[in-house]
């Protein structure tokens, strides 16, 4: 039930964005500059199944801090975000949850300091 409404959730933030048309090229620097938006989607299941996903990985939580992701339409979902990262680098994670939910906002390879 909690993965249907969340699929059909992150379905309806994919279709509400708009098609891009060639007059929409470039800024207007006459007009207030807005926000470019995209939708994105993002695999969301139980807190601790995504955590349970996570660990088979290796990672651990690096740092954690309260932030938000935005709904194409501009809401903001605050939440608990969390990167993870294997200790040798090898993979990371970058997750966002409510206590209840998580999900998935990115992860890569390769996670190294910038100097």
């Amino acid at each position: 039930m909690i993965r249907t409404a969340m699929l059909l959730l992150m379905s309806g933030w994919l279709l509400s964005v708009p098609p891009a048309s060639a007059q929409d090229v470039g800024p207007d620097l006459d007009q207030p500059q807005q926000i470019m938006r995209i939708g994105t989607v993002s695999q969301c299941d139980t807190l601790e199944k995504m955590a349970t996903v996570i660990k088979k990985y290796g990672e651990i939580p690096l740092v954690t801090g309260q932030g938000s992701v935005f709904l194409i339409q501009g809401q903001a979902l605050p939440g608990n975000v969390t990167v993870w990262l294997h200790p040798q680098g090898e993979s990371f994670s970058v997750t966002i949850d409510n206590g209840q939910i998580a999900c998935m906002l990115t992860s890569g390879v390769k996670m190294k300091p910038v100097y």
